[in-house]
C-alpha cells in the first residue's frame, strides 16, 4: 500500500510540477497555481451555463463532431480535476467542483465514448 501512495504522490507531481512540501512564497510555484485556478473558473463558468442533460456539448451550445473539439471537452474537464487535487488551489478538495466534473466525465461516456460508441448507436 505505501508503494501505491508514493506512485499517487509521484503522479500528482508529475502532472502539476508542484513538488509535494512547497515553499508558499516561490512566485514559480504561485503562477502555477494562478493559472490551474483561472483554467478551471474558465471551464466550471462554462459548464455550469451547460449543465443539463440534453446540452449538445458540455462548454459550448454546438455539438461535438470533430475529434479537436471532443479534445477540448476533456481537456477542460481535466483542467477543474487538477485544480480540484492540487492543493494550494483555490478549489483544492471543493465537493461542488468535484460534483461536477463526475457529472461530465459521466455525461460525456452516456453520450461520446460509452456504450453508444461501442455500438454504434
Amino acid at each position: 500500500m505505501e508503494c501505491l501512495n508514493q506512485l499517487k504522490k509521484n503522479w500528482i507531481r508529475q502532472l502539476t510540477g508542484i513538488p509535494e512540501r512547497m515553499n508558499d512564497g516561490d512566485k514559480l510555484i504561485q503562477q502555477k497555481l494562478n493559472s490551474f485556478n483561472q483554467k478551471a473558473k474558465e471551464a466550471w463558468d462554462l459548464l455550469k451555463n451547460h449543465h443539463h442533460e440534453d446540452t449538445p456539448a458540455l462548454f459550448s451550445d454546438q455539438a461535438l463532431e470533430t475529434t479537436p473539439e471532443m479534445t477540448s471537452e476533456y481537456s477542460r474537464i481535466f483542467d477543474m480535476a487538477l485544480a480540484y487535487a492540487t492543493n494550494g488551489c483555490e478549489y483544492y478538495q471543493n465537493t461542488a467542483l468535484l460534483s461536477d466534473i463526475l457529472w461530465a466525465l459521466d455525461w460525456m461516456y452516456r453520450h461520446y465514448y460509452g456504450e453508444a460508441e461501442i455500438e454504434n448507436k
